[in-house]
């Protein structure tokens, strides 16, 4: 995809939805596509579903994993939520880091204006009531906010506005 304006290139021609085996650009670039910013980082764990909430790992800057698989992945920093596309283990993708997303969550309800958190586990996001065993989450505090309200249970993704 290229976009030429009076004569520019842009400066990144990828699709922020692309998810590659090589790097296409360097790890850490950053971009904007629409009002999101995007940062191209390495997926060092499982696969990451679109609206999954990542952490970066300790090993490496802009490799994330999705789970709190390890104790070692806990004091770690919250990255983003993959947007447009599954991203395969081993693969590099962009993730949306600032302004709208859509993110996965598995808590009952969500209303809007809720703040989000990373849910037991990792890899979707709950409402922030703290009232549950996700005290070893907090430190991580919100992810963002709610735009959108679920009503129910896991029934898919509600847009966030992260910060």
């Amino acid at each position: 995809m290229s976009s030429n304006t009076y004569g520019y290139r842009t400066l990144v021609e990828e699709s922020v939805s692309a998810v590659t085996a090589t790097p296409s650009v360097t790890l850490g670039t950053r971009r904007m596509e629409g009002s999101t910013q995007y940062v191209y980082a390495y997926n060092g764990g499982s696969a990451a579903n679109k609206g999954a909430p990542v952490i970066m790992t300790a090993t490496s800057a802009y490799t994330f994993v999705v789970t709190f698989a390890t104790g070692a992945d806990i004091p770690c920093q919250f990255l983003g939520i993959v947007q447009h596309a599954t991203c395969a283990a081993g693969s590099y993708c962009w993730v949306a880091v600032e302004g709208f997303a859509d993110a996965y969550v598995v808590s009952n309800a969500v209303a809007i204006g809720d703040k989000l958190i990373i849910a037991d586990g990792g890899g979707s996001a709950r409402s922030a009531t703290f009232t549950s065993s996700v005290t070893q989450l907090v430190k991580q505090g919100s992810i963002g906010q709610a735009m959108t309200a679920a009503t129910a249970a896991a029934t898919g993704t509600v847009g966030i506005y992260l910060r």
